[in-house]
């Protein structure tokens, strides 16, 4: 997987969040725009704790560390047959045991979907709805903040947040909110108020779901299936539904799994097997954690995004849930 590099010196976050603040416990590759070539605010954006660094993780790659077993796992999960993997990813029509990867394309306004930006193309994340019944749909915060905007957080009126428009191109709303600042429990997330007469979904395409948040803490080296489903370049094209492999939940901030990502799946909505939601995809690469959890995907925790969005419009948010598919 080739992404650009990034000036770390050029950027104002790295500078405020560098690791003599211990605040970050991995790198990320920022996935948001569709052609990489055409901007550089999405390369590999190392942000560590600890001087942890995504080509030298912390600790060996031996047979009892959960790195070197998750690649073995993907291995074999990425071997599992994509012929006829996925059926429909429209609303009306189920499936039973779906297969770990699928090829059905995802259009409309739900997760998973296409979301155009100010920036780039990005997926769209779970759906919110606030006290007055206003909805809402999420995806990453830097698909909104450009990685050399001083300012990590933005609160926008309703008429003035950048447009948002779906995989045909039409608006479906503005941004309201977006954050992208390690130091908030590593928030990177914004959500955008549907116009009216937006039709949306709540249900993950392919997959279904979500059920529940998903809040539990896991000791190291419980394994956990995740599944996503997103619109990376290229990829997404083949296989949006994947699944990825995690080896415990320690972190209180972010989740870690082994599972694939590109350009334009950030946003891209994580869950557990039965449906929880985890999080919203910031990017991928290799990273380890203080927790000695490690990944190549990188997951920041949905309550706090979600928490600092309610304290900042003033409203509370509740996630949209949707049965699980089959």
């Amino acid at each position: 997987m080739a992404h650009a590099n990034y000036d770390q010196s050029a950027d104002p976050r790295r500078r405020r969040y560098g690791s003599d603040r211990n605040h970050l416990a991995r790198s990320a590759t920022r996935c948001a725009v569709e052609d990489p070539s055409s901007r550089d605010d999405y390369g590999s954006i190392p942000e560590l704790r600890n001087g942890a660094s995504l080509a030298a993780p912390k600790h060996a790659l031996t047979a009892r560390n959960p790195l070197a077993v998750g690649l073995l796992v993907l291995v074999i999960v990425m071997a599992a047959p994509l012929a006829d993997a996925a059926p429909s990813c429209s609303s009306s029509e189920s499936q039973s045991d779906p297969l770990p990867f699928g090829s059905a394309p995802c259009s409309g306004v739900r997760p998973g979907a296409r979301i155009g930006t100010n920036l780039g193309g990005c997926t769209i994340g779970f759906l919110f709805r606030d006290t007055a019944g206003t909805r809402y749909v999420s995806t990453a915060g830097h698909c909104f903040i450009a990685a050399r905007d001083p300012e990590t957080e933005k609160v926008w009126t309703a008429n003035d947040g950048p447009v948002a428009s779906d995989s045909e191109n039409r608006r479906i709303g503005r941004a309201v909110f977006a954050i992208d600042d390690p130091a908030v429990g590593g928030s990177d997330f914004a959500l955008v108020r549907l116009d009216p007469g937006v039709q949306a979904h709540a249900s993950v395409c392919y997959w279904g779901g979500p059920t529940d948040h998903y809040t539990a803490l896991e000791p190291l080296g419980s394994m956990q299936q995740y599944r996503y489903f997103g619109q990376g370049a290229g990829i997404g094209e083949v296989t949006p539904a994947r699944t990825g492999v995690g080896f415990g939940t320690p972190d209180p901030d972010w989740v870690f799994a082994y599972g694939i990502s590109f350009f334009g799946d950030s946003g891209s909505p994580v869950m557990t097997e039965d449906g929880r939601a985890v999080g919203l995809i910031k990017g991928g690469g290799l990273g380890t954690g203080e927790s000695r959890d490690s990944g190549t995907i990188f997951v920041p925790r949905l309550h706090h995004g979600v928490a600092r969005a309610q304290q900042m419009l003033g409203t509370t948010l509740t996630l949209e849930t949707a049965p699980l598919a089959g």
